[in-house]
């Protein structure tokens, strides 16, 4: 038990004997709240098993980018209202609900739970732009609709990022620095060696235009 879990050894086990022997020596439960325990794990199974069932539909390439010009469109307008609600209501949410914790960001209560979406959407949606320039190479993929769901993708992600460095979250801004990394790695390692010094250079551009437009 102890090395499963300790916090809750710690409570059903105390060091105090006199606590002790009030809760006897009988088995307990790994968890603290076993039934808020199954909750979790409950929930934990149902995502997995639904992306299990999504993964055929996202193998299609068309059923993919829809996905995530999906989660590009509501990332973009849930940066955009968290920056707005940041600068209207401050801390109080949709401004009128105030909540228990120090720093609540957009439609979040915590300002953390924001930026590790934001991080996760940002990074995919920046992906779905350099997979739709991608698929025009060889051709003018400057015009027509795969030049306007790349463009309109990397905007959202540019937005999604300055957003997640809004809320001043460090984890999240470690997150997405860390994302933006493998991201310039994969890149590079798909395009070669020499494209490696390039992608730095514009991944340390693109990160002090965040760092500068962020308010």
């Amino acid at each position: 038990h102890a090395l499963l879990a300790p916090g809750s050894n710690a409570v059903w086990h105390p060091s105090d004997p006199v606590v002790a022997a009030v809760l006897g020596a009988s088995a307990r439960p790994v968890s603290v709240d076993p039934g808020a325990t199954l909750s979790s794990v409950a929930l934990t199974a149902g995502l997995a098993l639904l992306a299990l069932l999504a993964a055929p539909a996202f193998a299609r390439p068309a059923s993919a980018a829809g996905a995530a010009g999906i989660v590009a469109a509501f990332g973009f307008l849930l940066s955009a209202y968290a920056i707005f609600a940041r600068a209207r209501f401050g801390v109080l949410l949709y401004g009128t609900m105030p909540v228990p914790t120090v720093s609540p960001f957009g439609p979040f209560v915590n300002k953390n739970h924001f930026a590790g979406w934001i991080a996760m959407a940002a990074l995919l949606v920046a992906g779905l732009a350099l997979g739709l320039a991608d698929g025009g190479r060889g051709r003018d993929w400057t015009t027509g609709s795969r030049a306007a769901g790349g463009i309109l993708s990397f905007v959202a992600a540019l937005a999604m990022a300055l957003a997640g460095l809004a809320s001043l979250s460090r984890g999240g801004a470690i997150a997405l620095a860390s994302g933006t990394a493998c991201l310039v790695a994969l890149r590079s390692r798909r395009a070669g060696r020499r494209g490696l010094p390039l992608s730095l250079a514009l991944a340390g551009l693109l990160g002090l235009v965040r760092v500068a437009l962020v308010p």
